[in-house]
């Protein structure tokens, strides 16, 4: 996947105040804020890499996963500015995936037990560091991603890394180190 960090930033910048603006619109009769349109993801690739994706980042003890952070559709977007080869690779590397899980499980991925997910997972990063396969290039590009995406959504800021948000100081005190001060 080649994409600038500062290309980045700025997708994500531009979905935020996506998000934002569409959350002033409401789907008729339940009140809910209508959810982010996918820009590549069909809903059944949305639905595997969700699953796919909290698979690598569940929720635990200390903060939810990357389901509950909206990763998919953060990944949809990046993807969806991405350039064409990259979009391609996804496309035949979800299509393996399923693949995958039809052979093993005589279904797709987003069907399968979370059981049956993290072994076809496990199987899939069994190389890490060293891929062979599509599958296994796969892993490491949607774990990264994953993560990545994970930590610029708002939940991951805010219940895993604690950003409370901008906050003005009345005073910097600097750095306390004894080896940073200054005589």
């Amino acid at each position: 996947m080649s994409i600038e960090r500062r290309e980045l930033f700025r997708i994500l910048g531009v979905a935020a105040l996506a998000e934002r603006a569409g959350a002033q619109h409401h789907h008729a009769g339940n009140g809910a804020p209508s959810p982010a349109k996918l820009r590549f993801f069909s809903e059944h690739e949305n639905r595997l890499v969700e699953e796919f994706s909290d698979v690598i980042l569940p929720a635990d003890a200390h903060s939810p996963g990357a389901k509950q952070a909206g990763v998919s559709r953060l990944i949809d977007l990046v993807l969806h500015y991405g350039d064409a080869p990259a979009r391609e690779a996804w496309k035949r590397a979800m299509e393996a995936v399923d693949a995958e899980a039809r052979s093993r499980h005589g279904k797709p991925f987003s069907d399968c037990a979370r059981h049956e997910q993290e072994q076809i997972v496990a199987r899939m990063a069994g190389n890490e560091g060293r891929p062979g396969t599509e599958l296994e290039r796969f892993f490491e590009q949607i774990k990264a991603l994953t993560i990545e995406m994970y930590h610029y959504s708002k939940v991951g800021l805010e219940a895993d890394i604690g950003y409370k948000g901008p906050n003005a100081l009345d005073d910097f005190p600097g750095c306390t180190h004894p080896e940073h001060q200054q005589p």
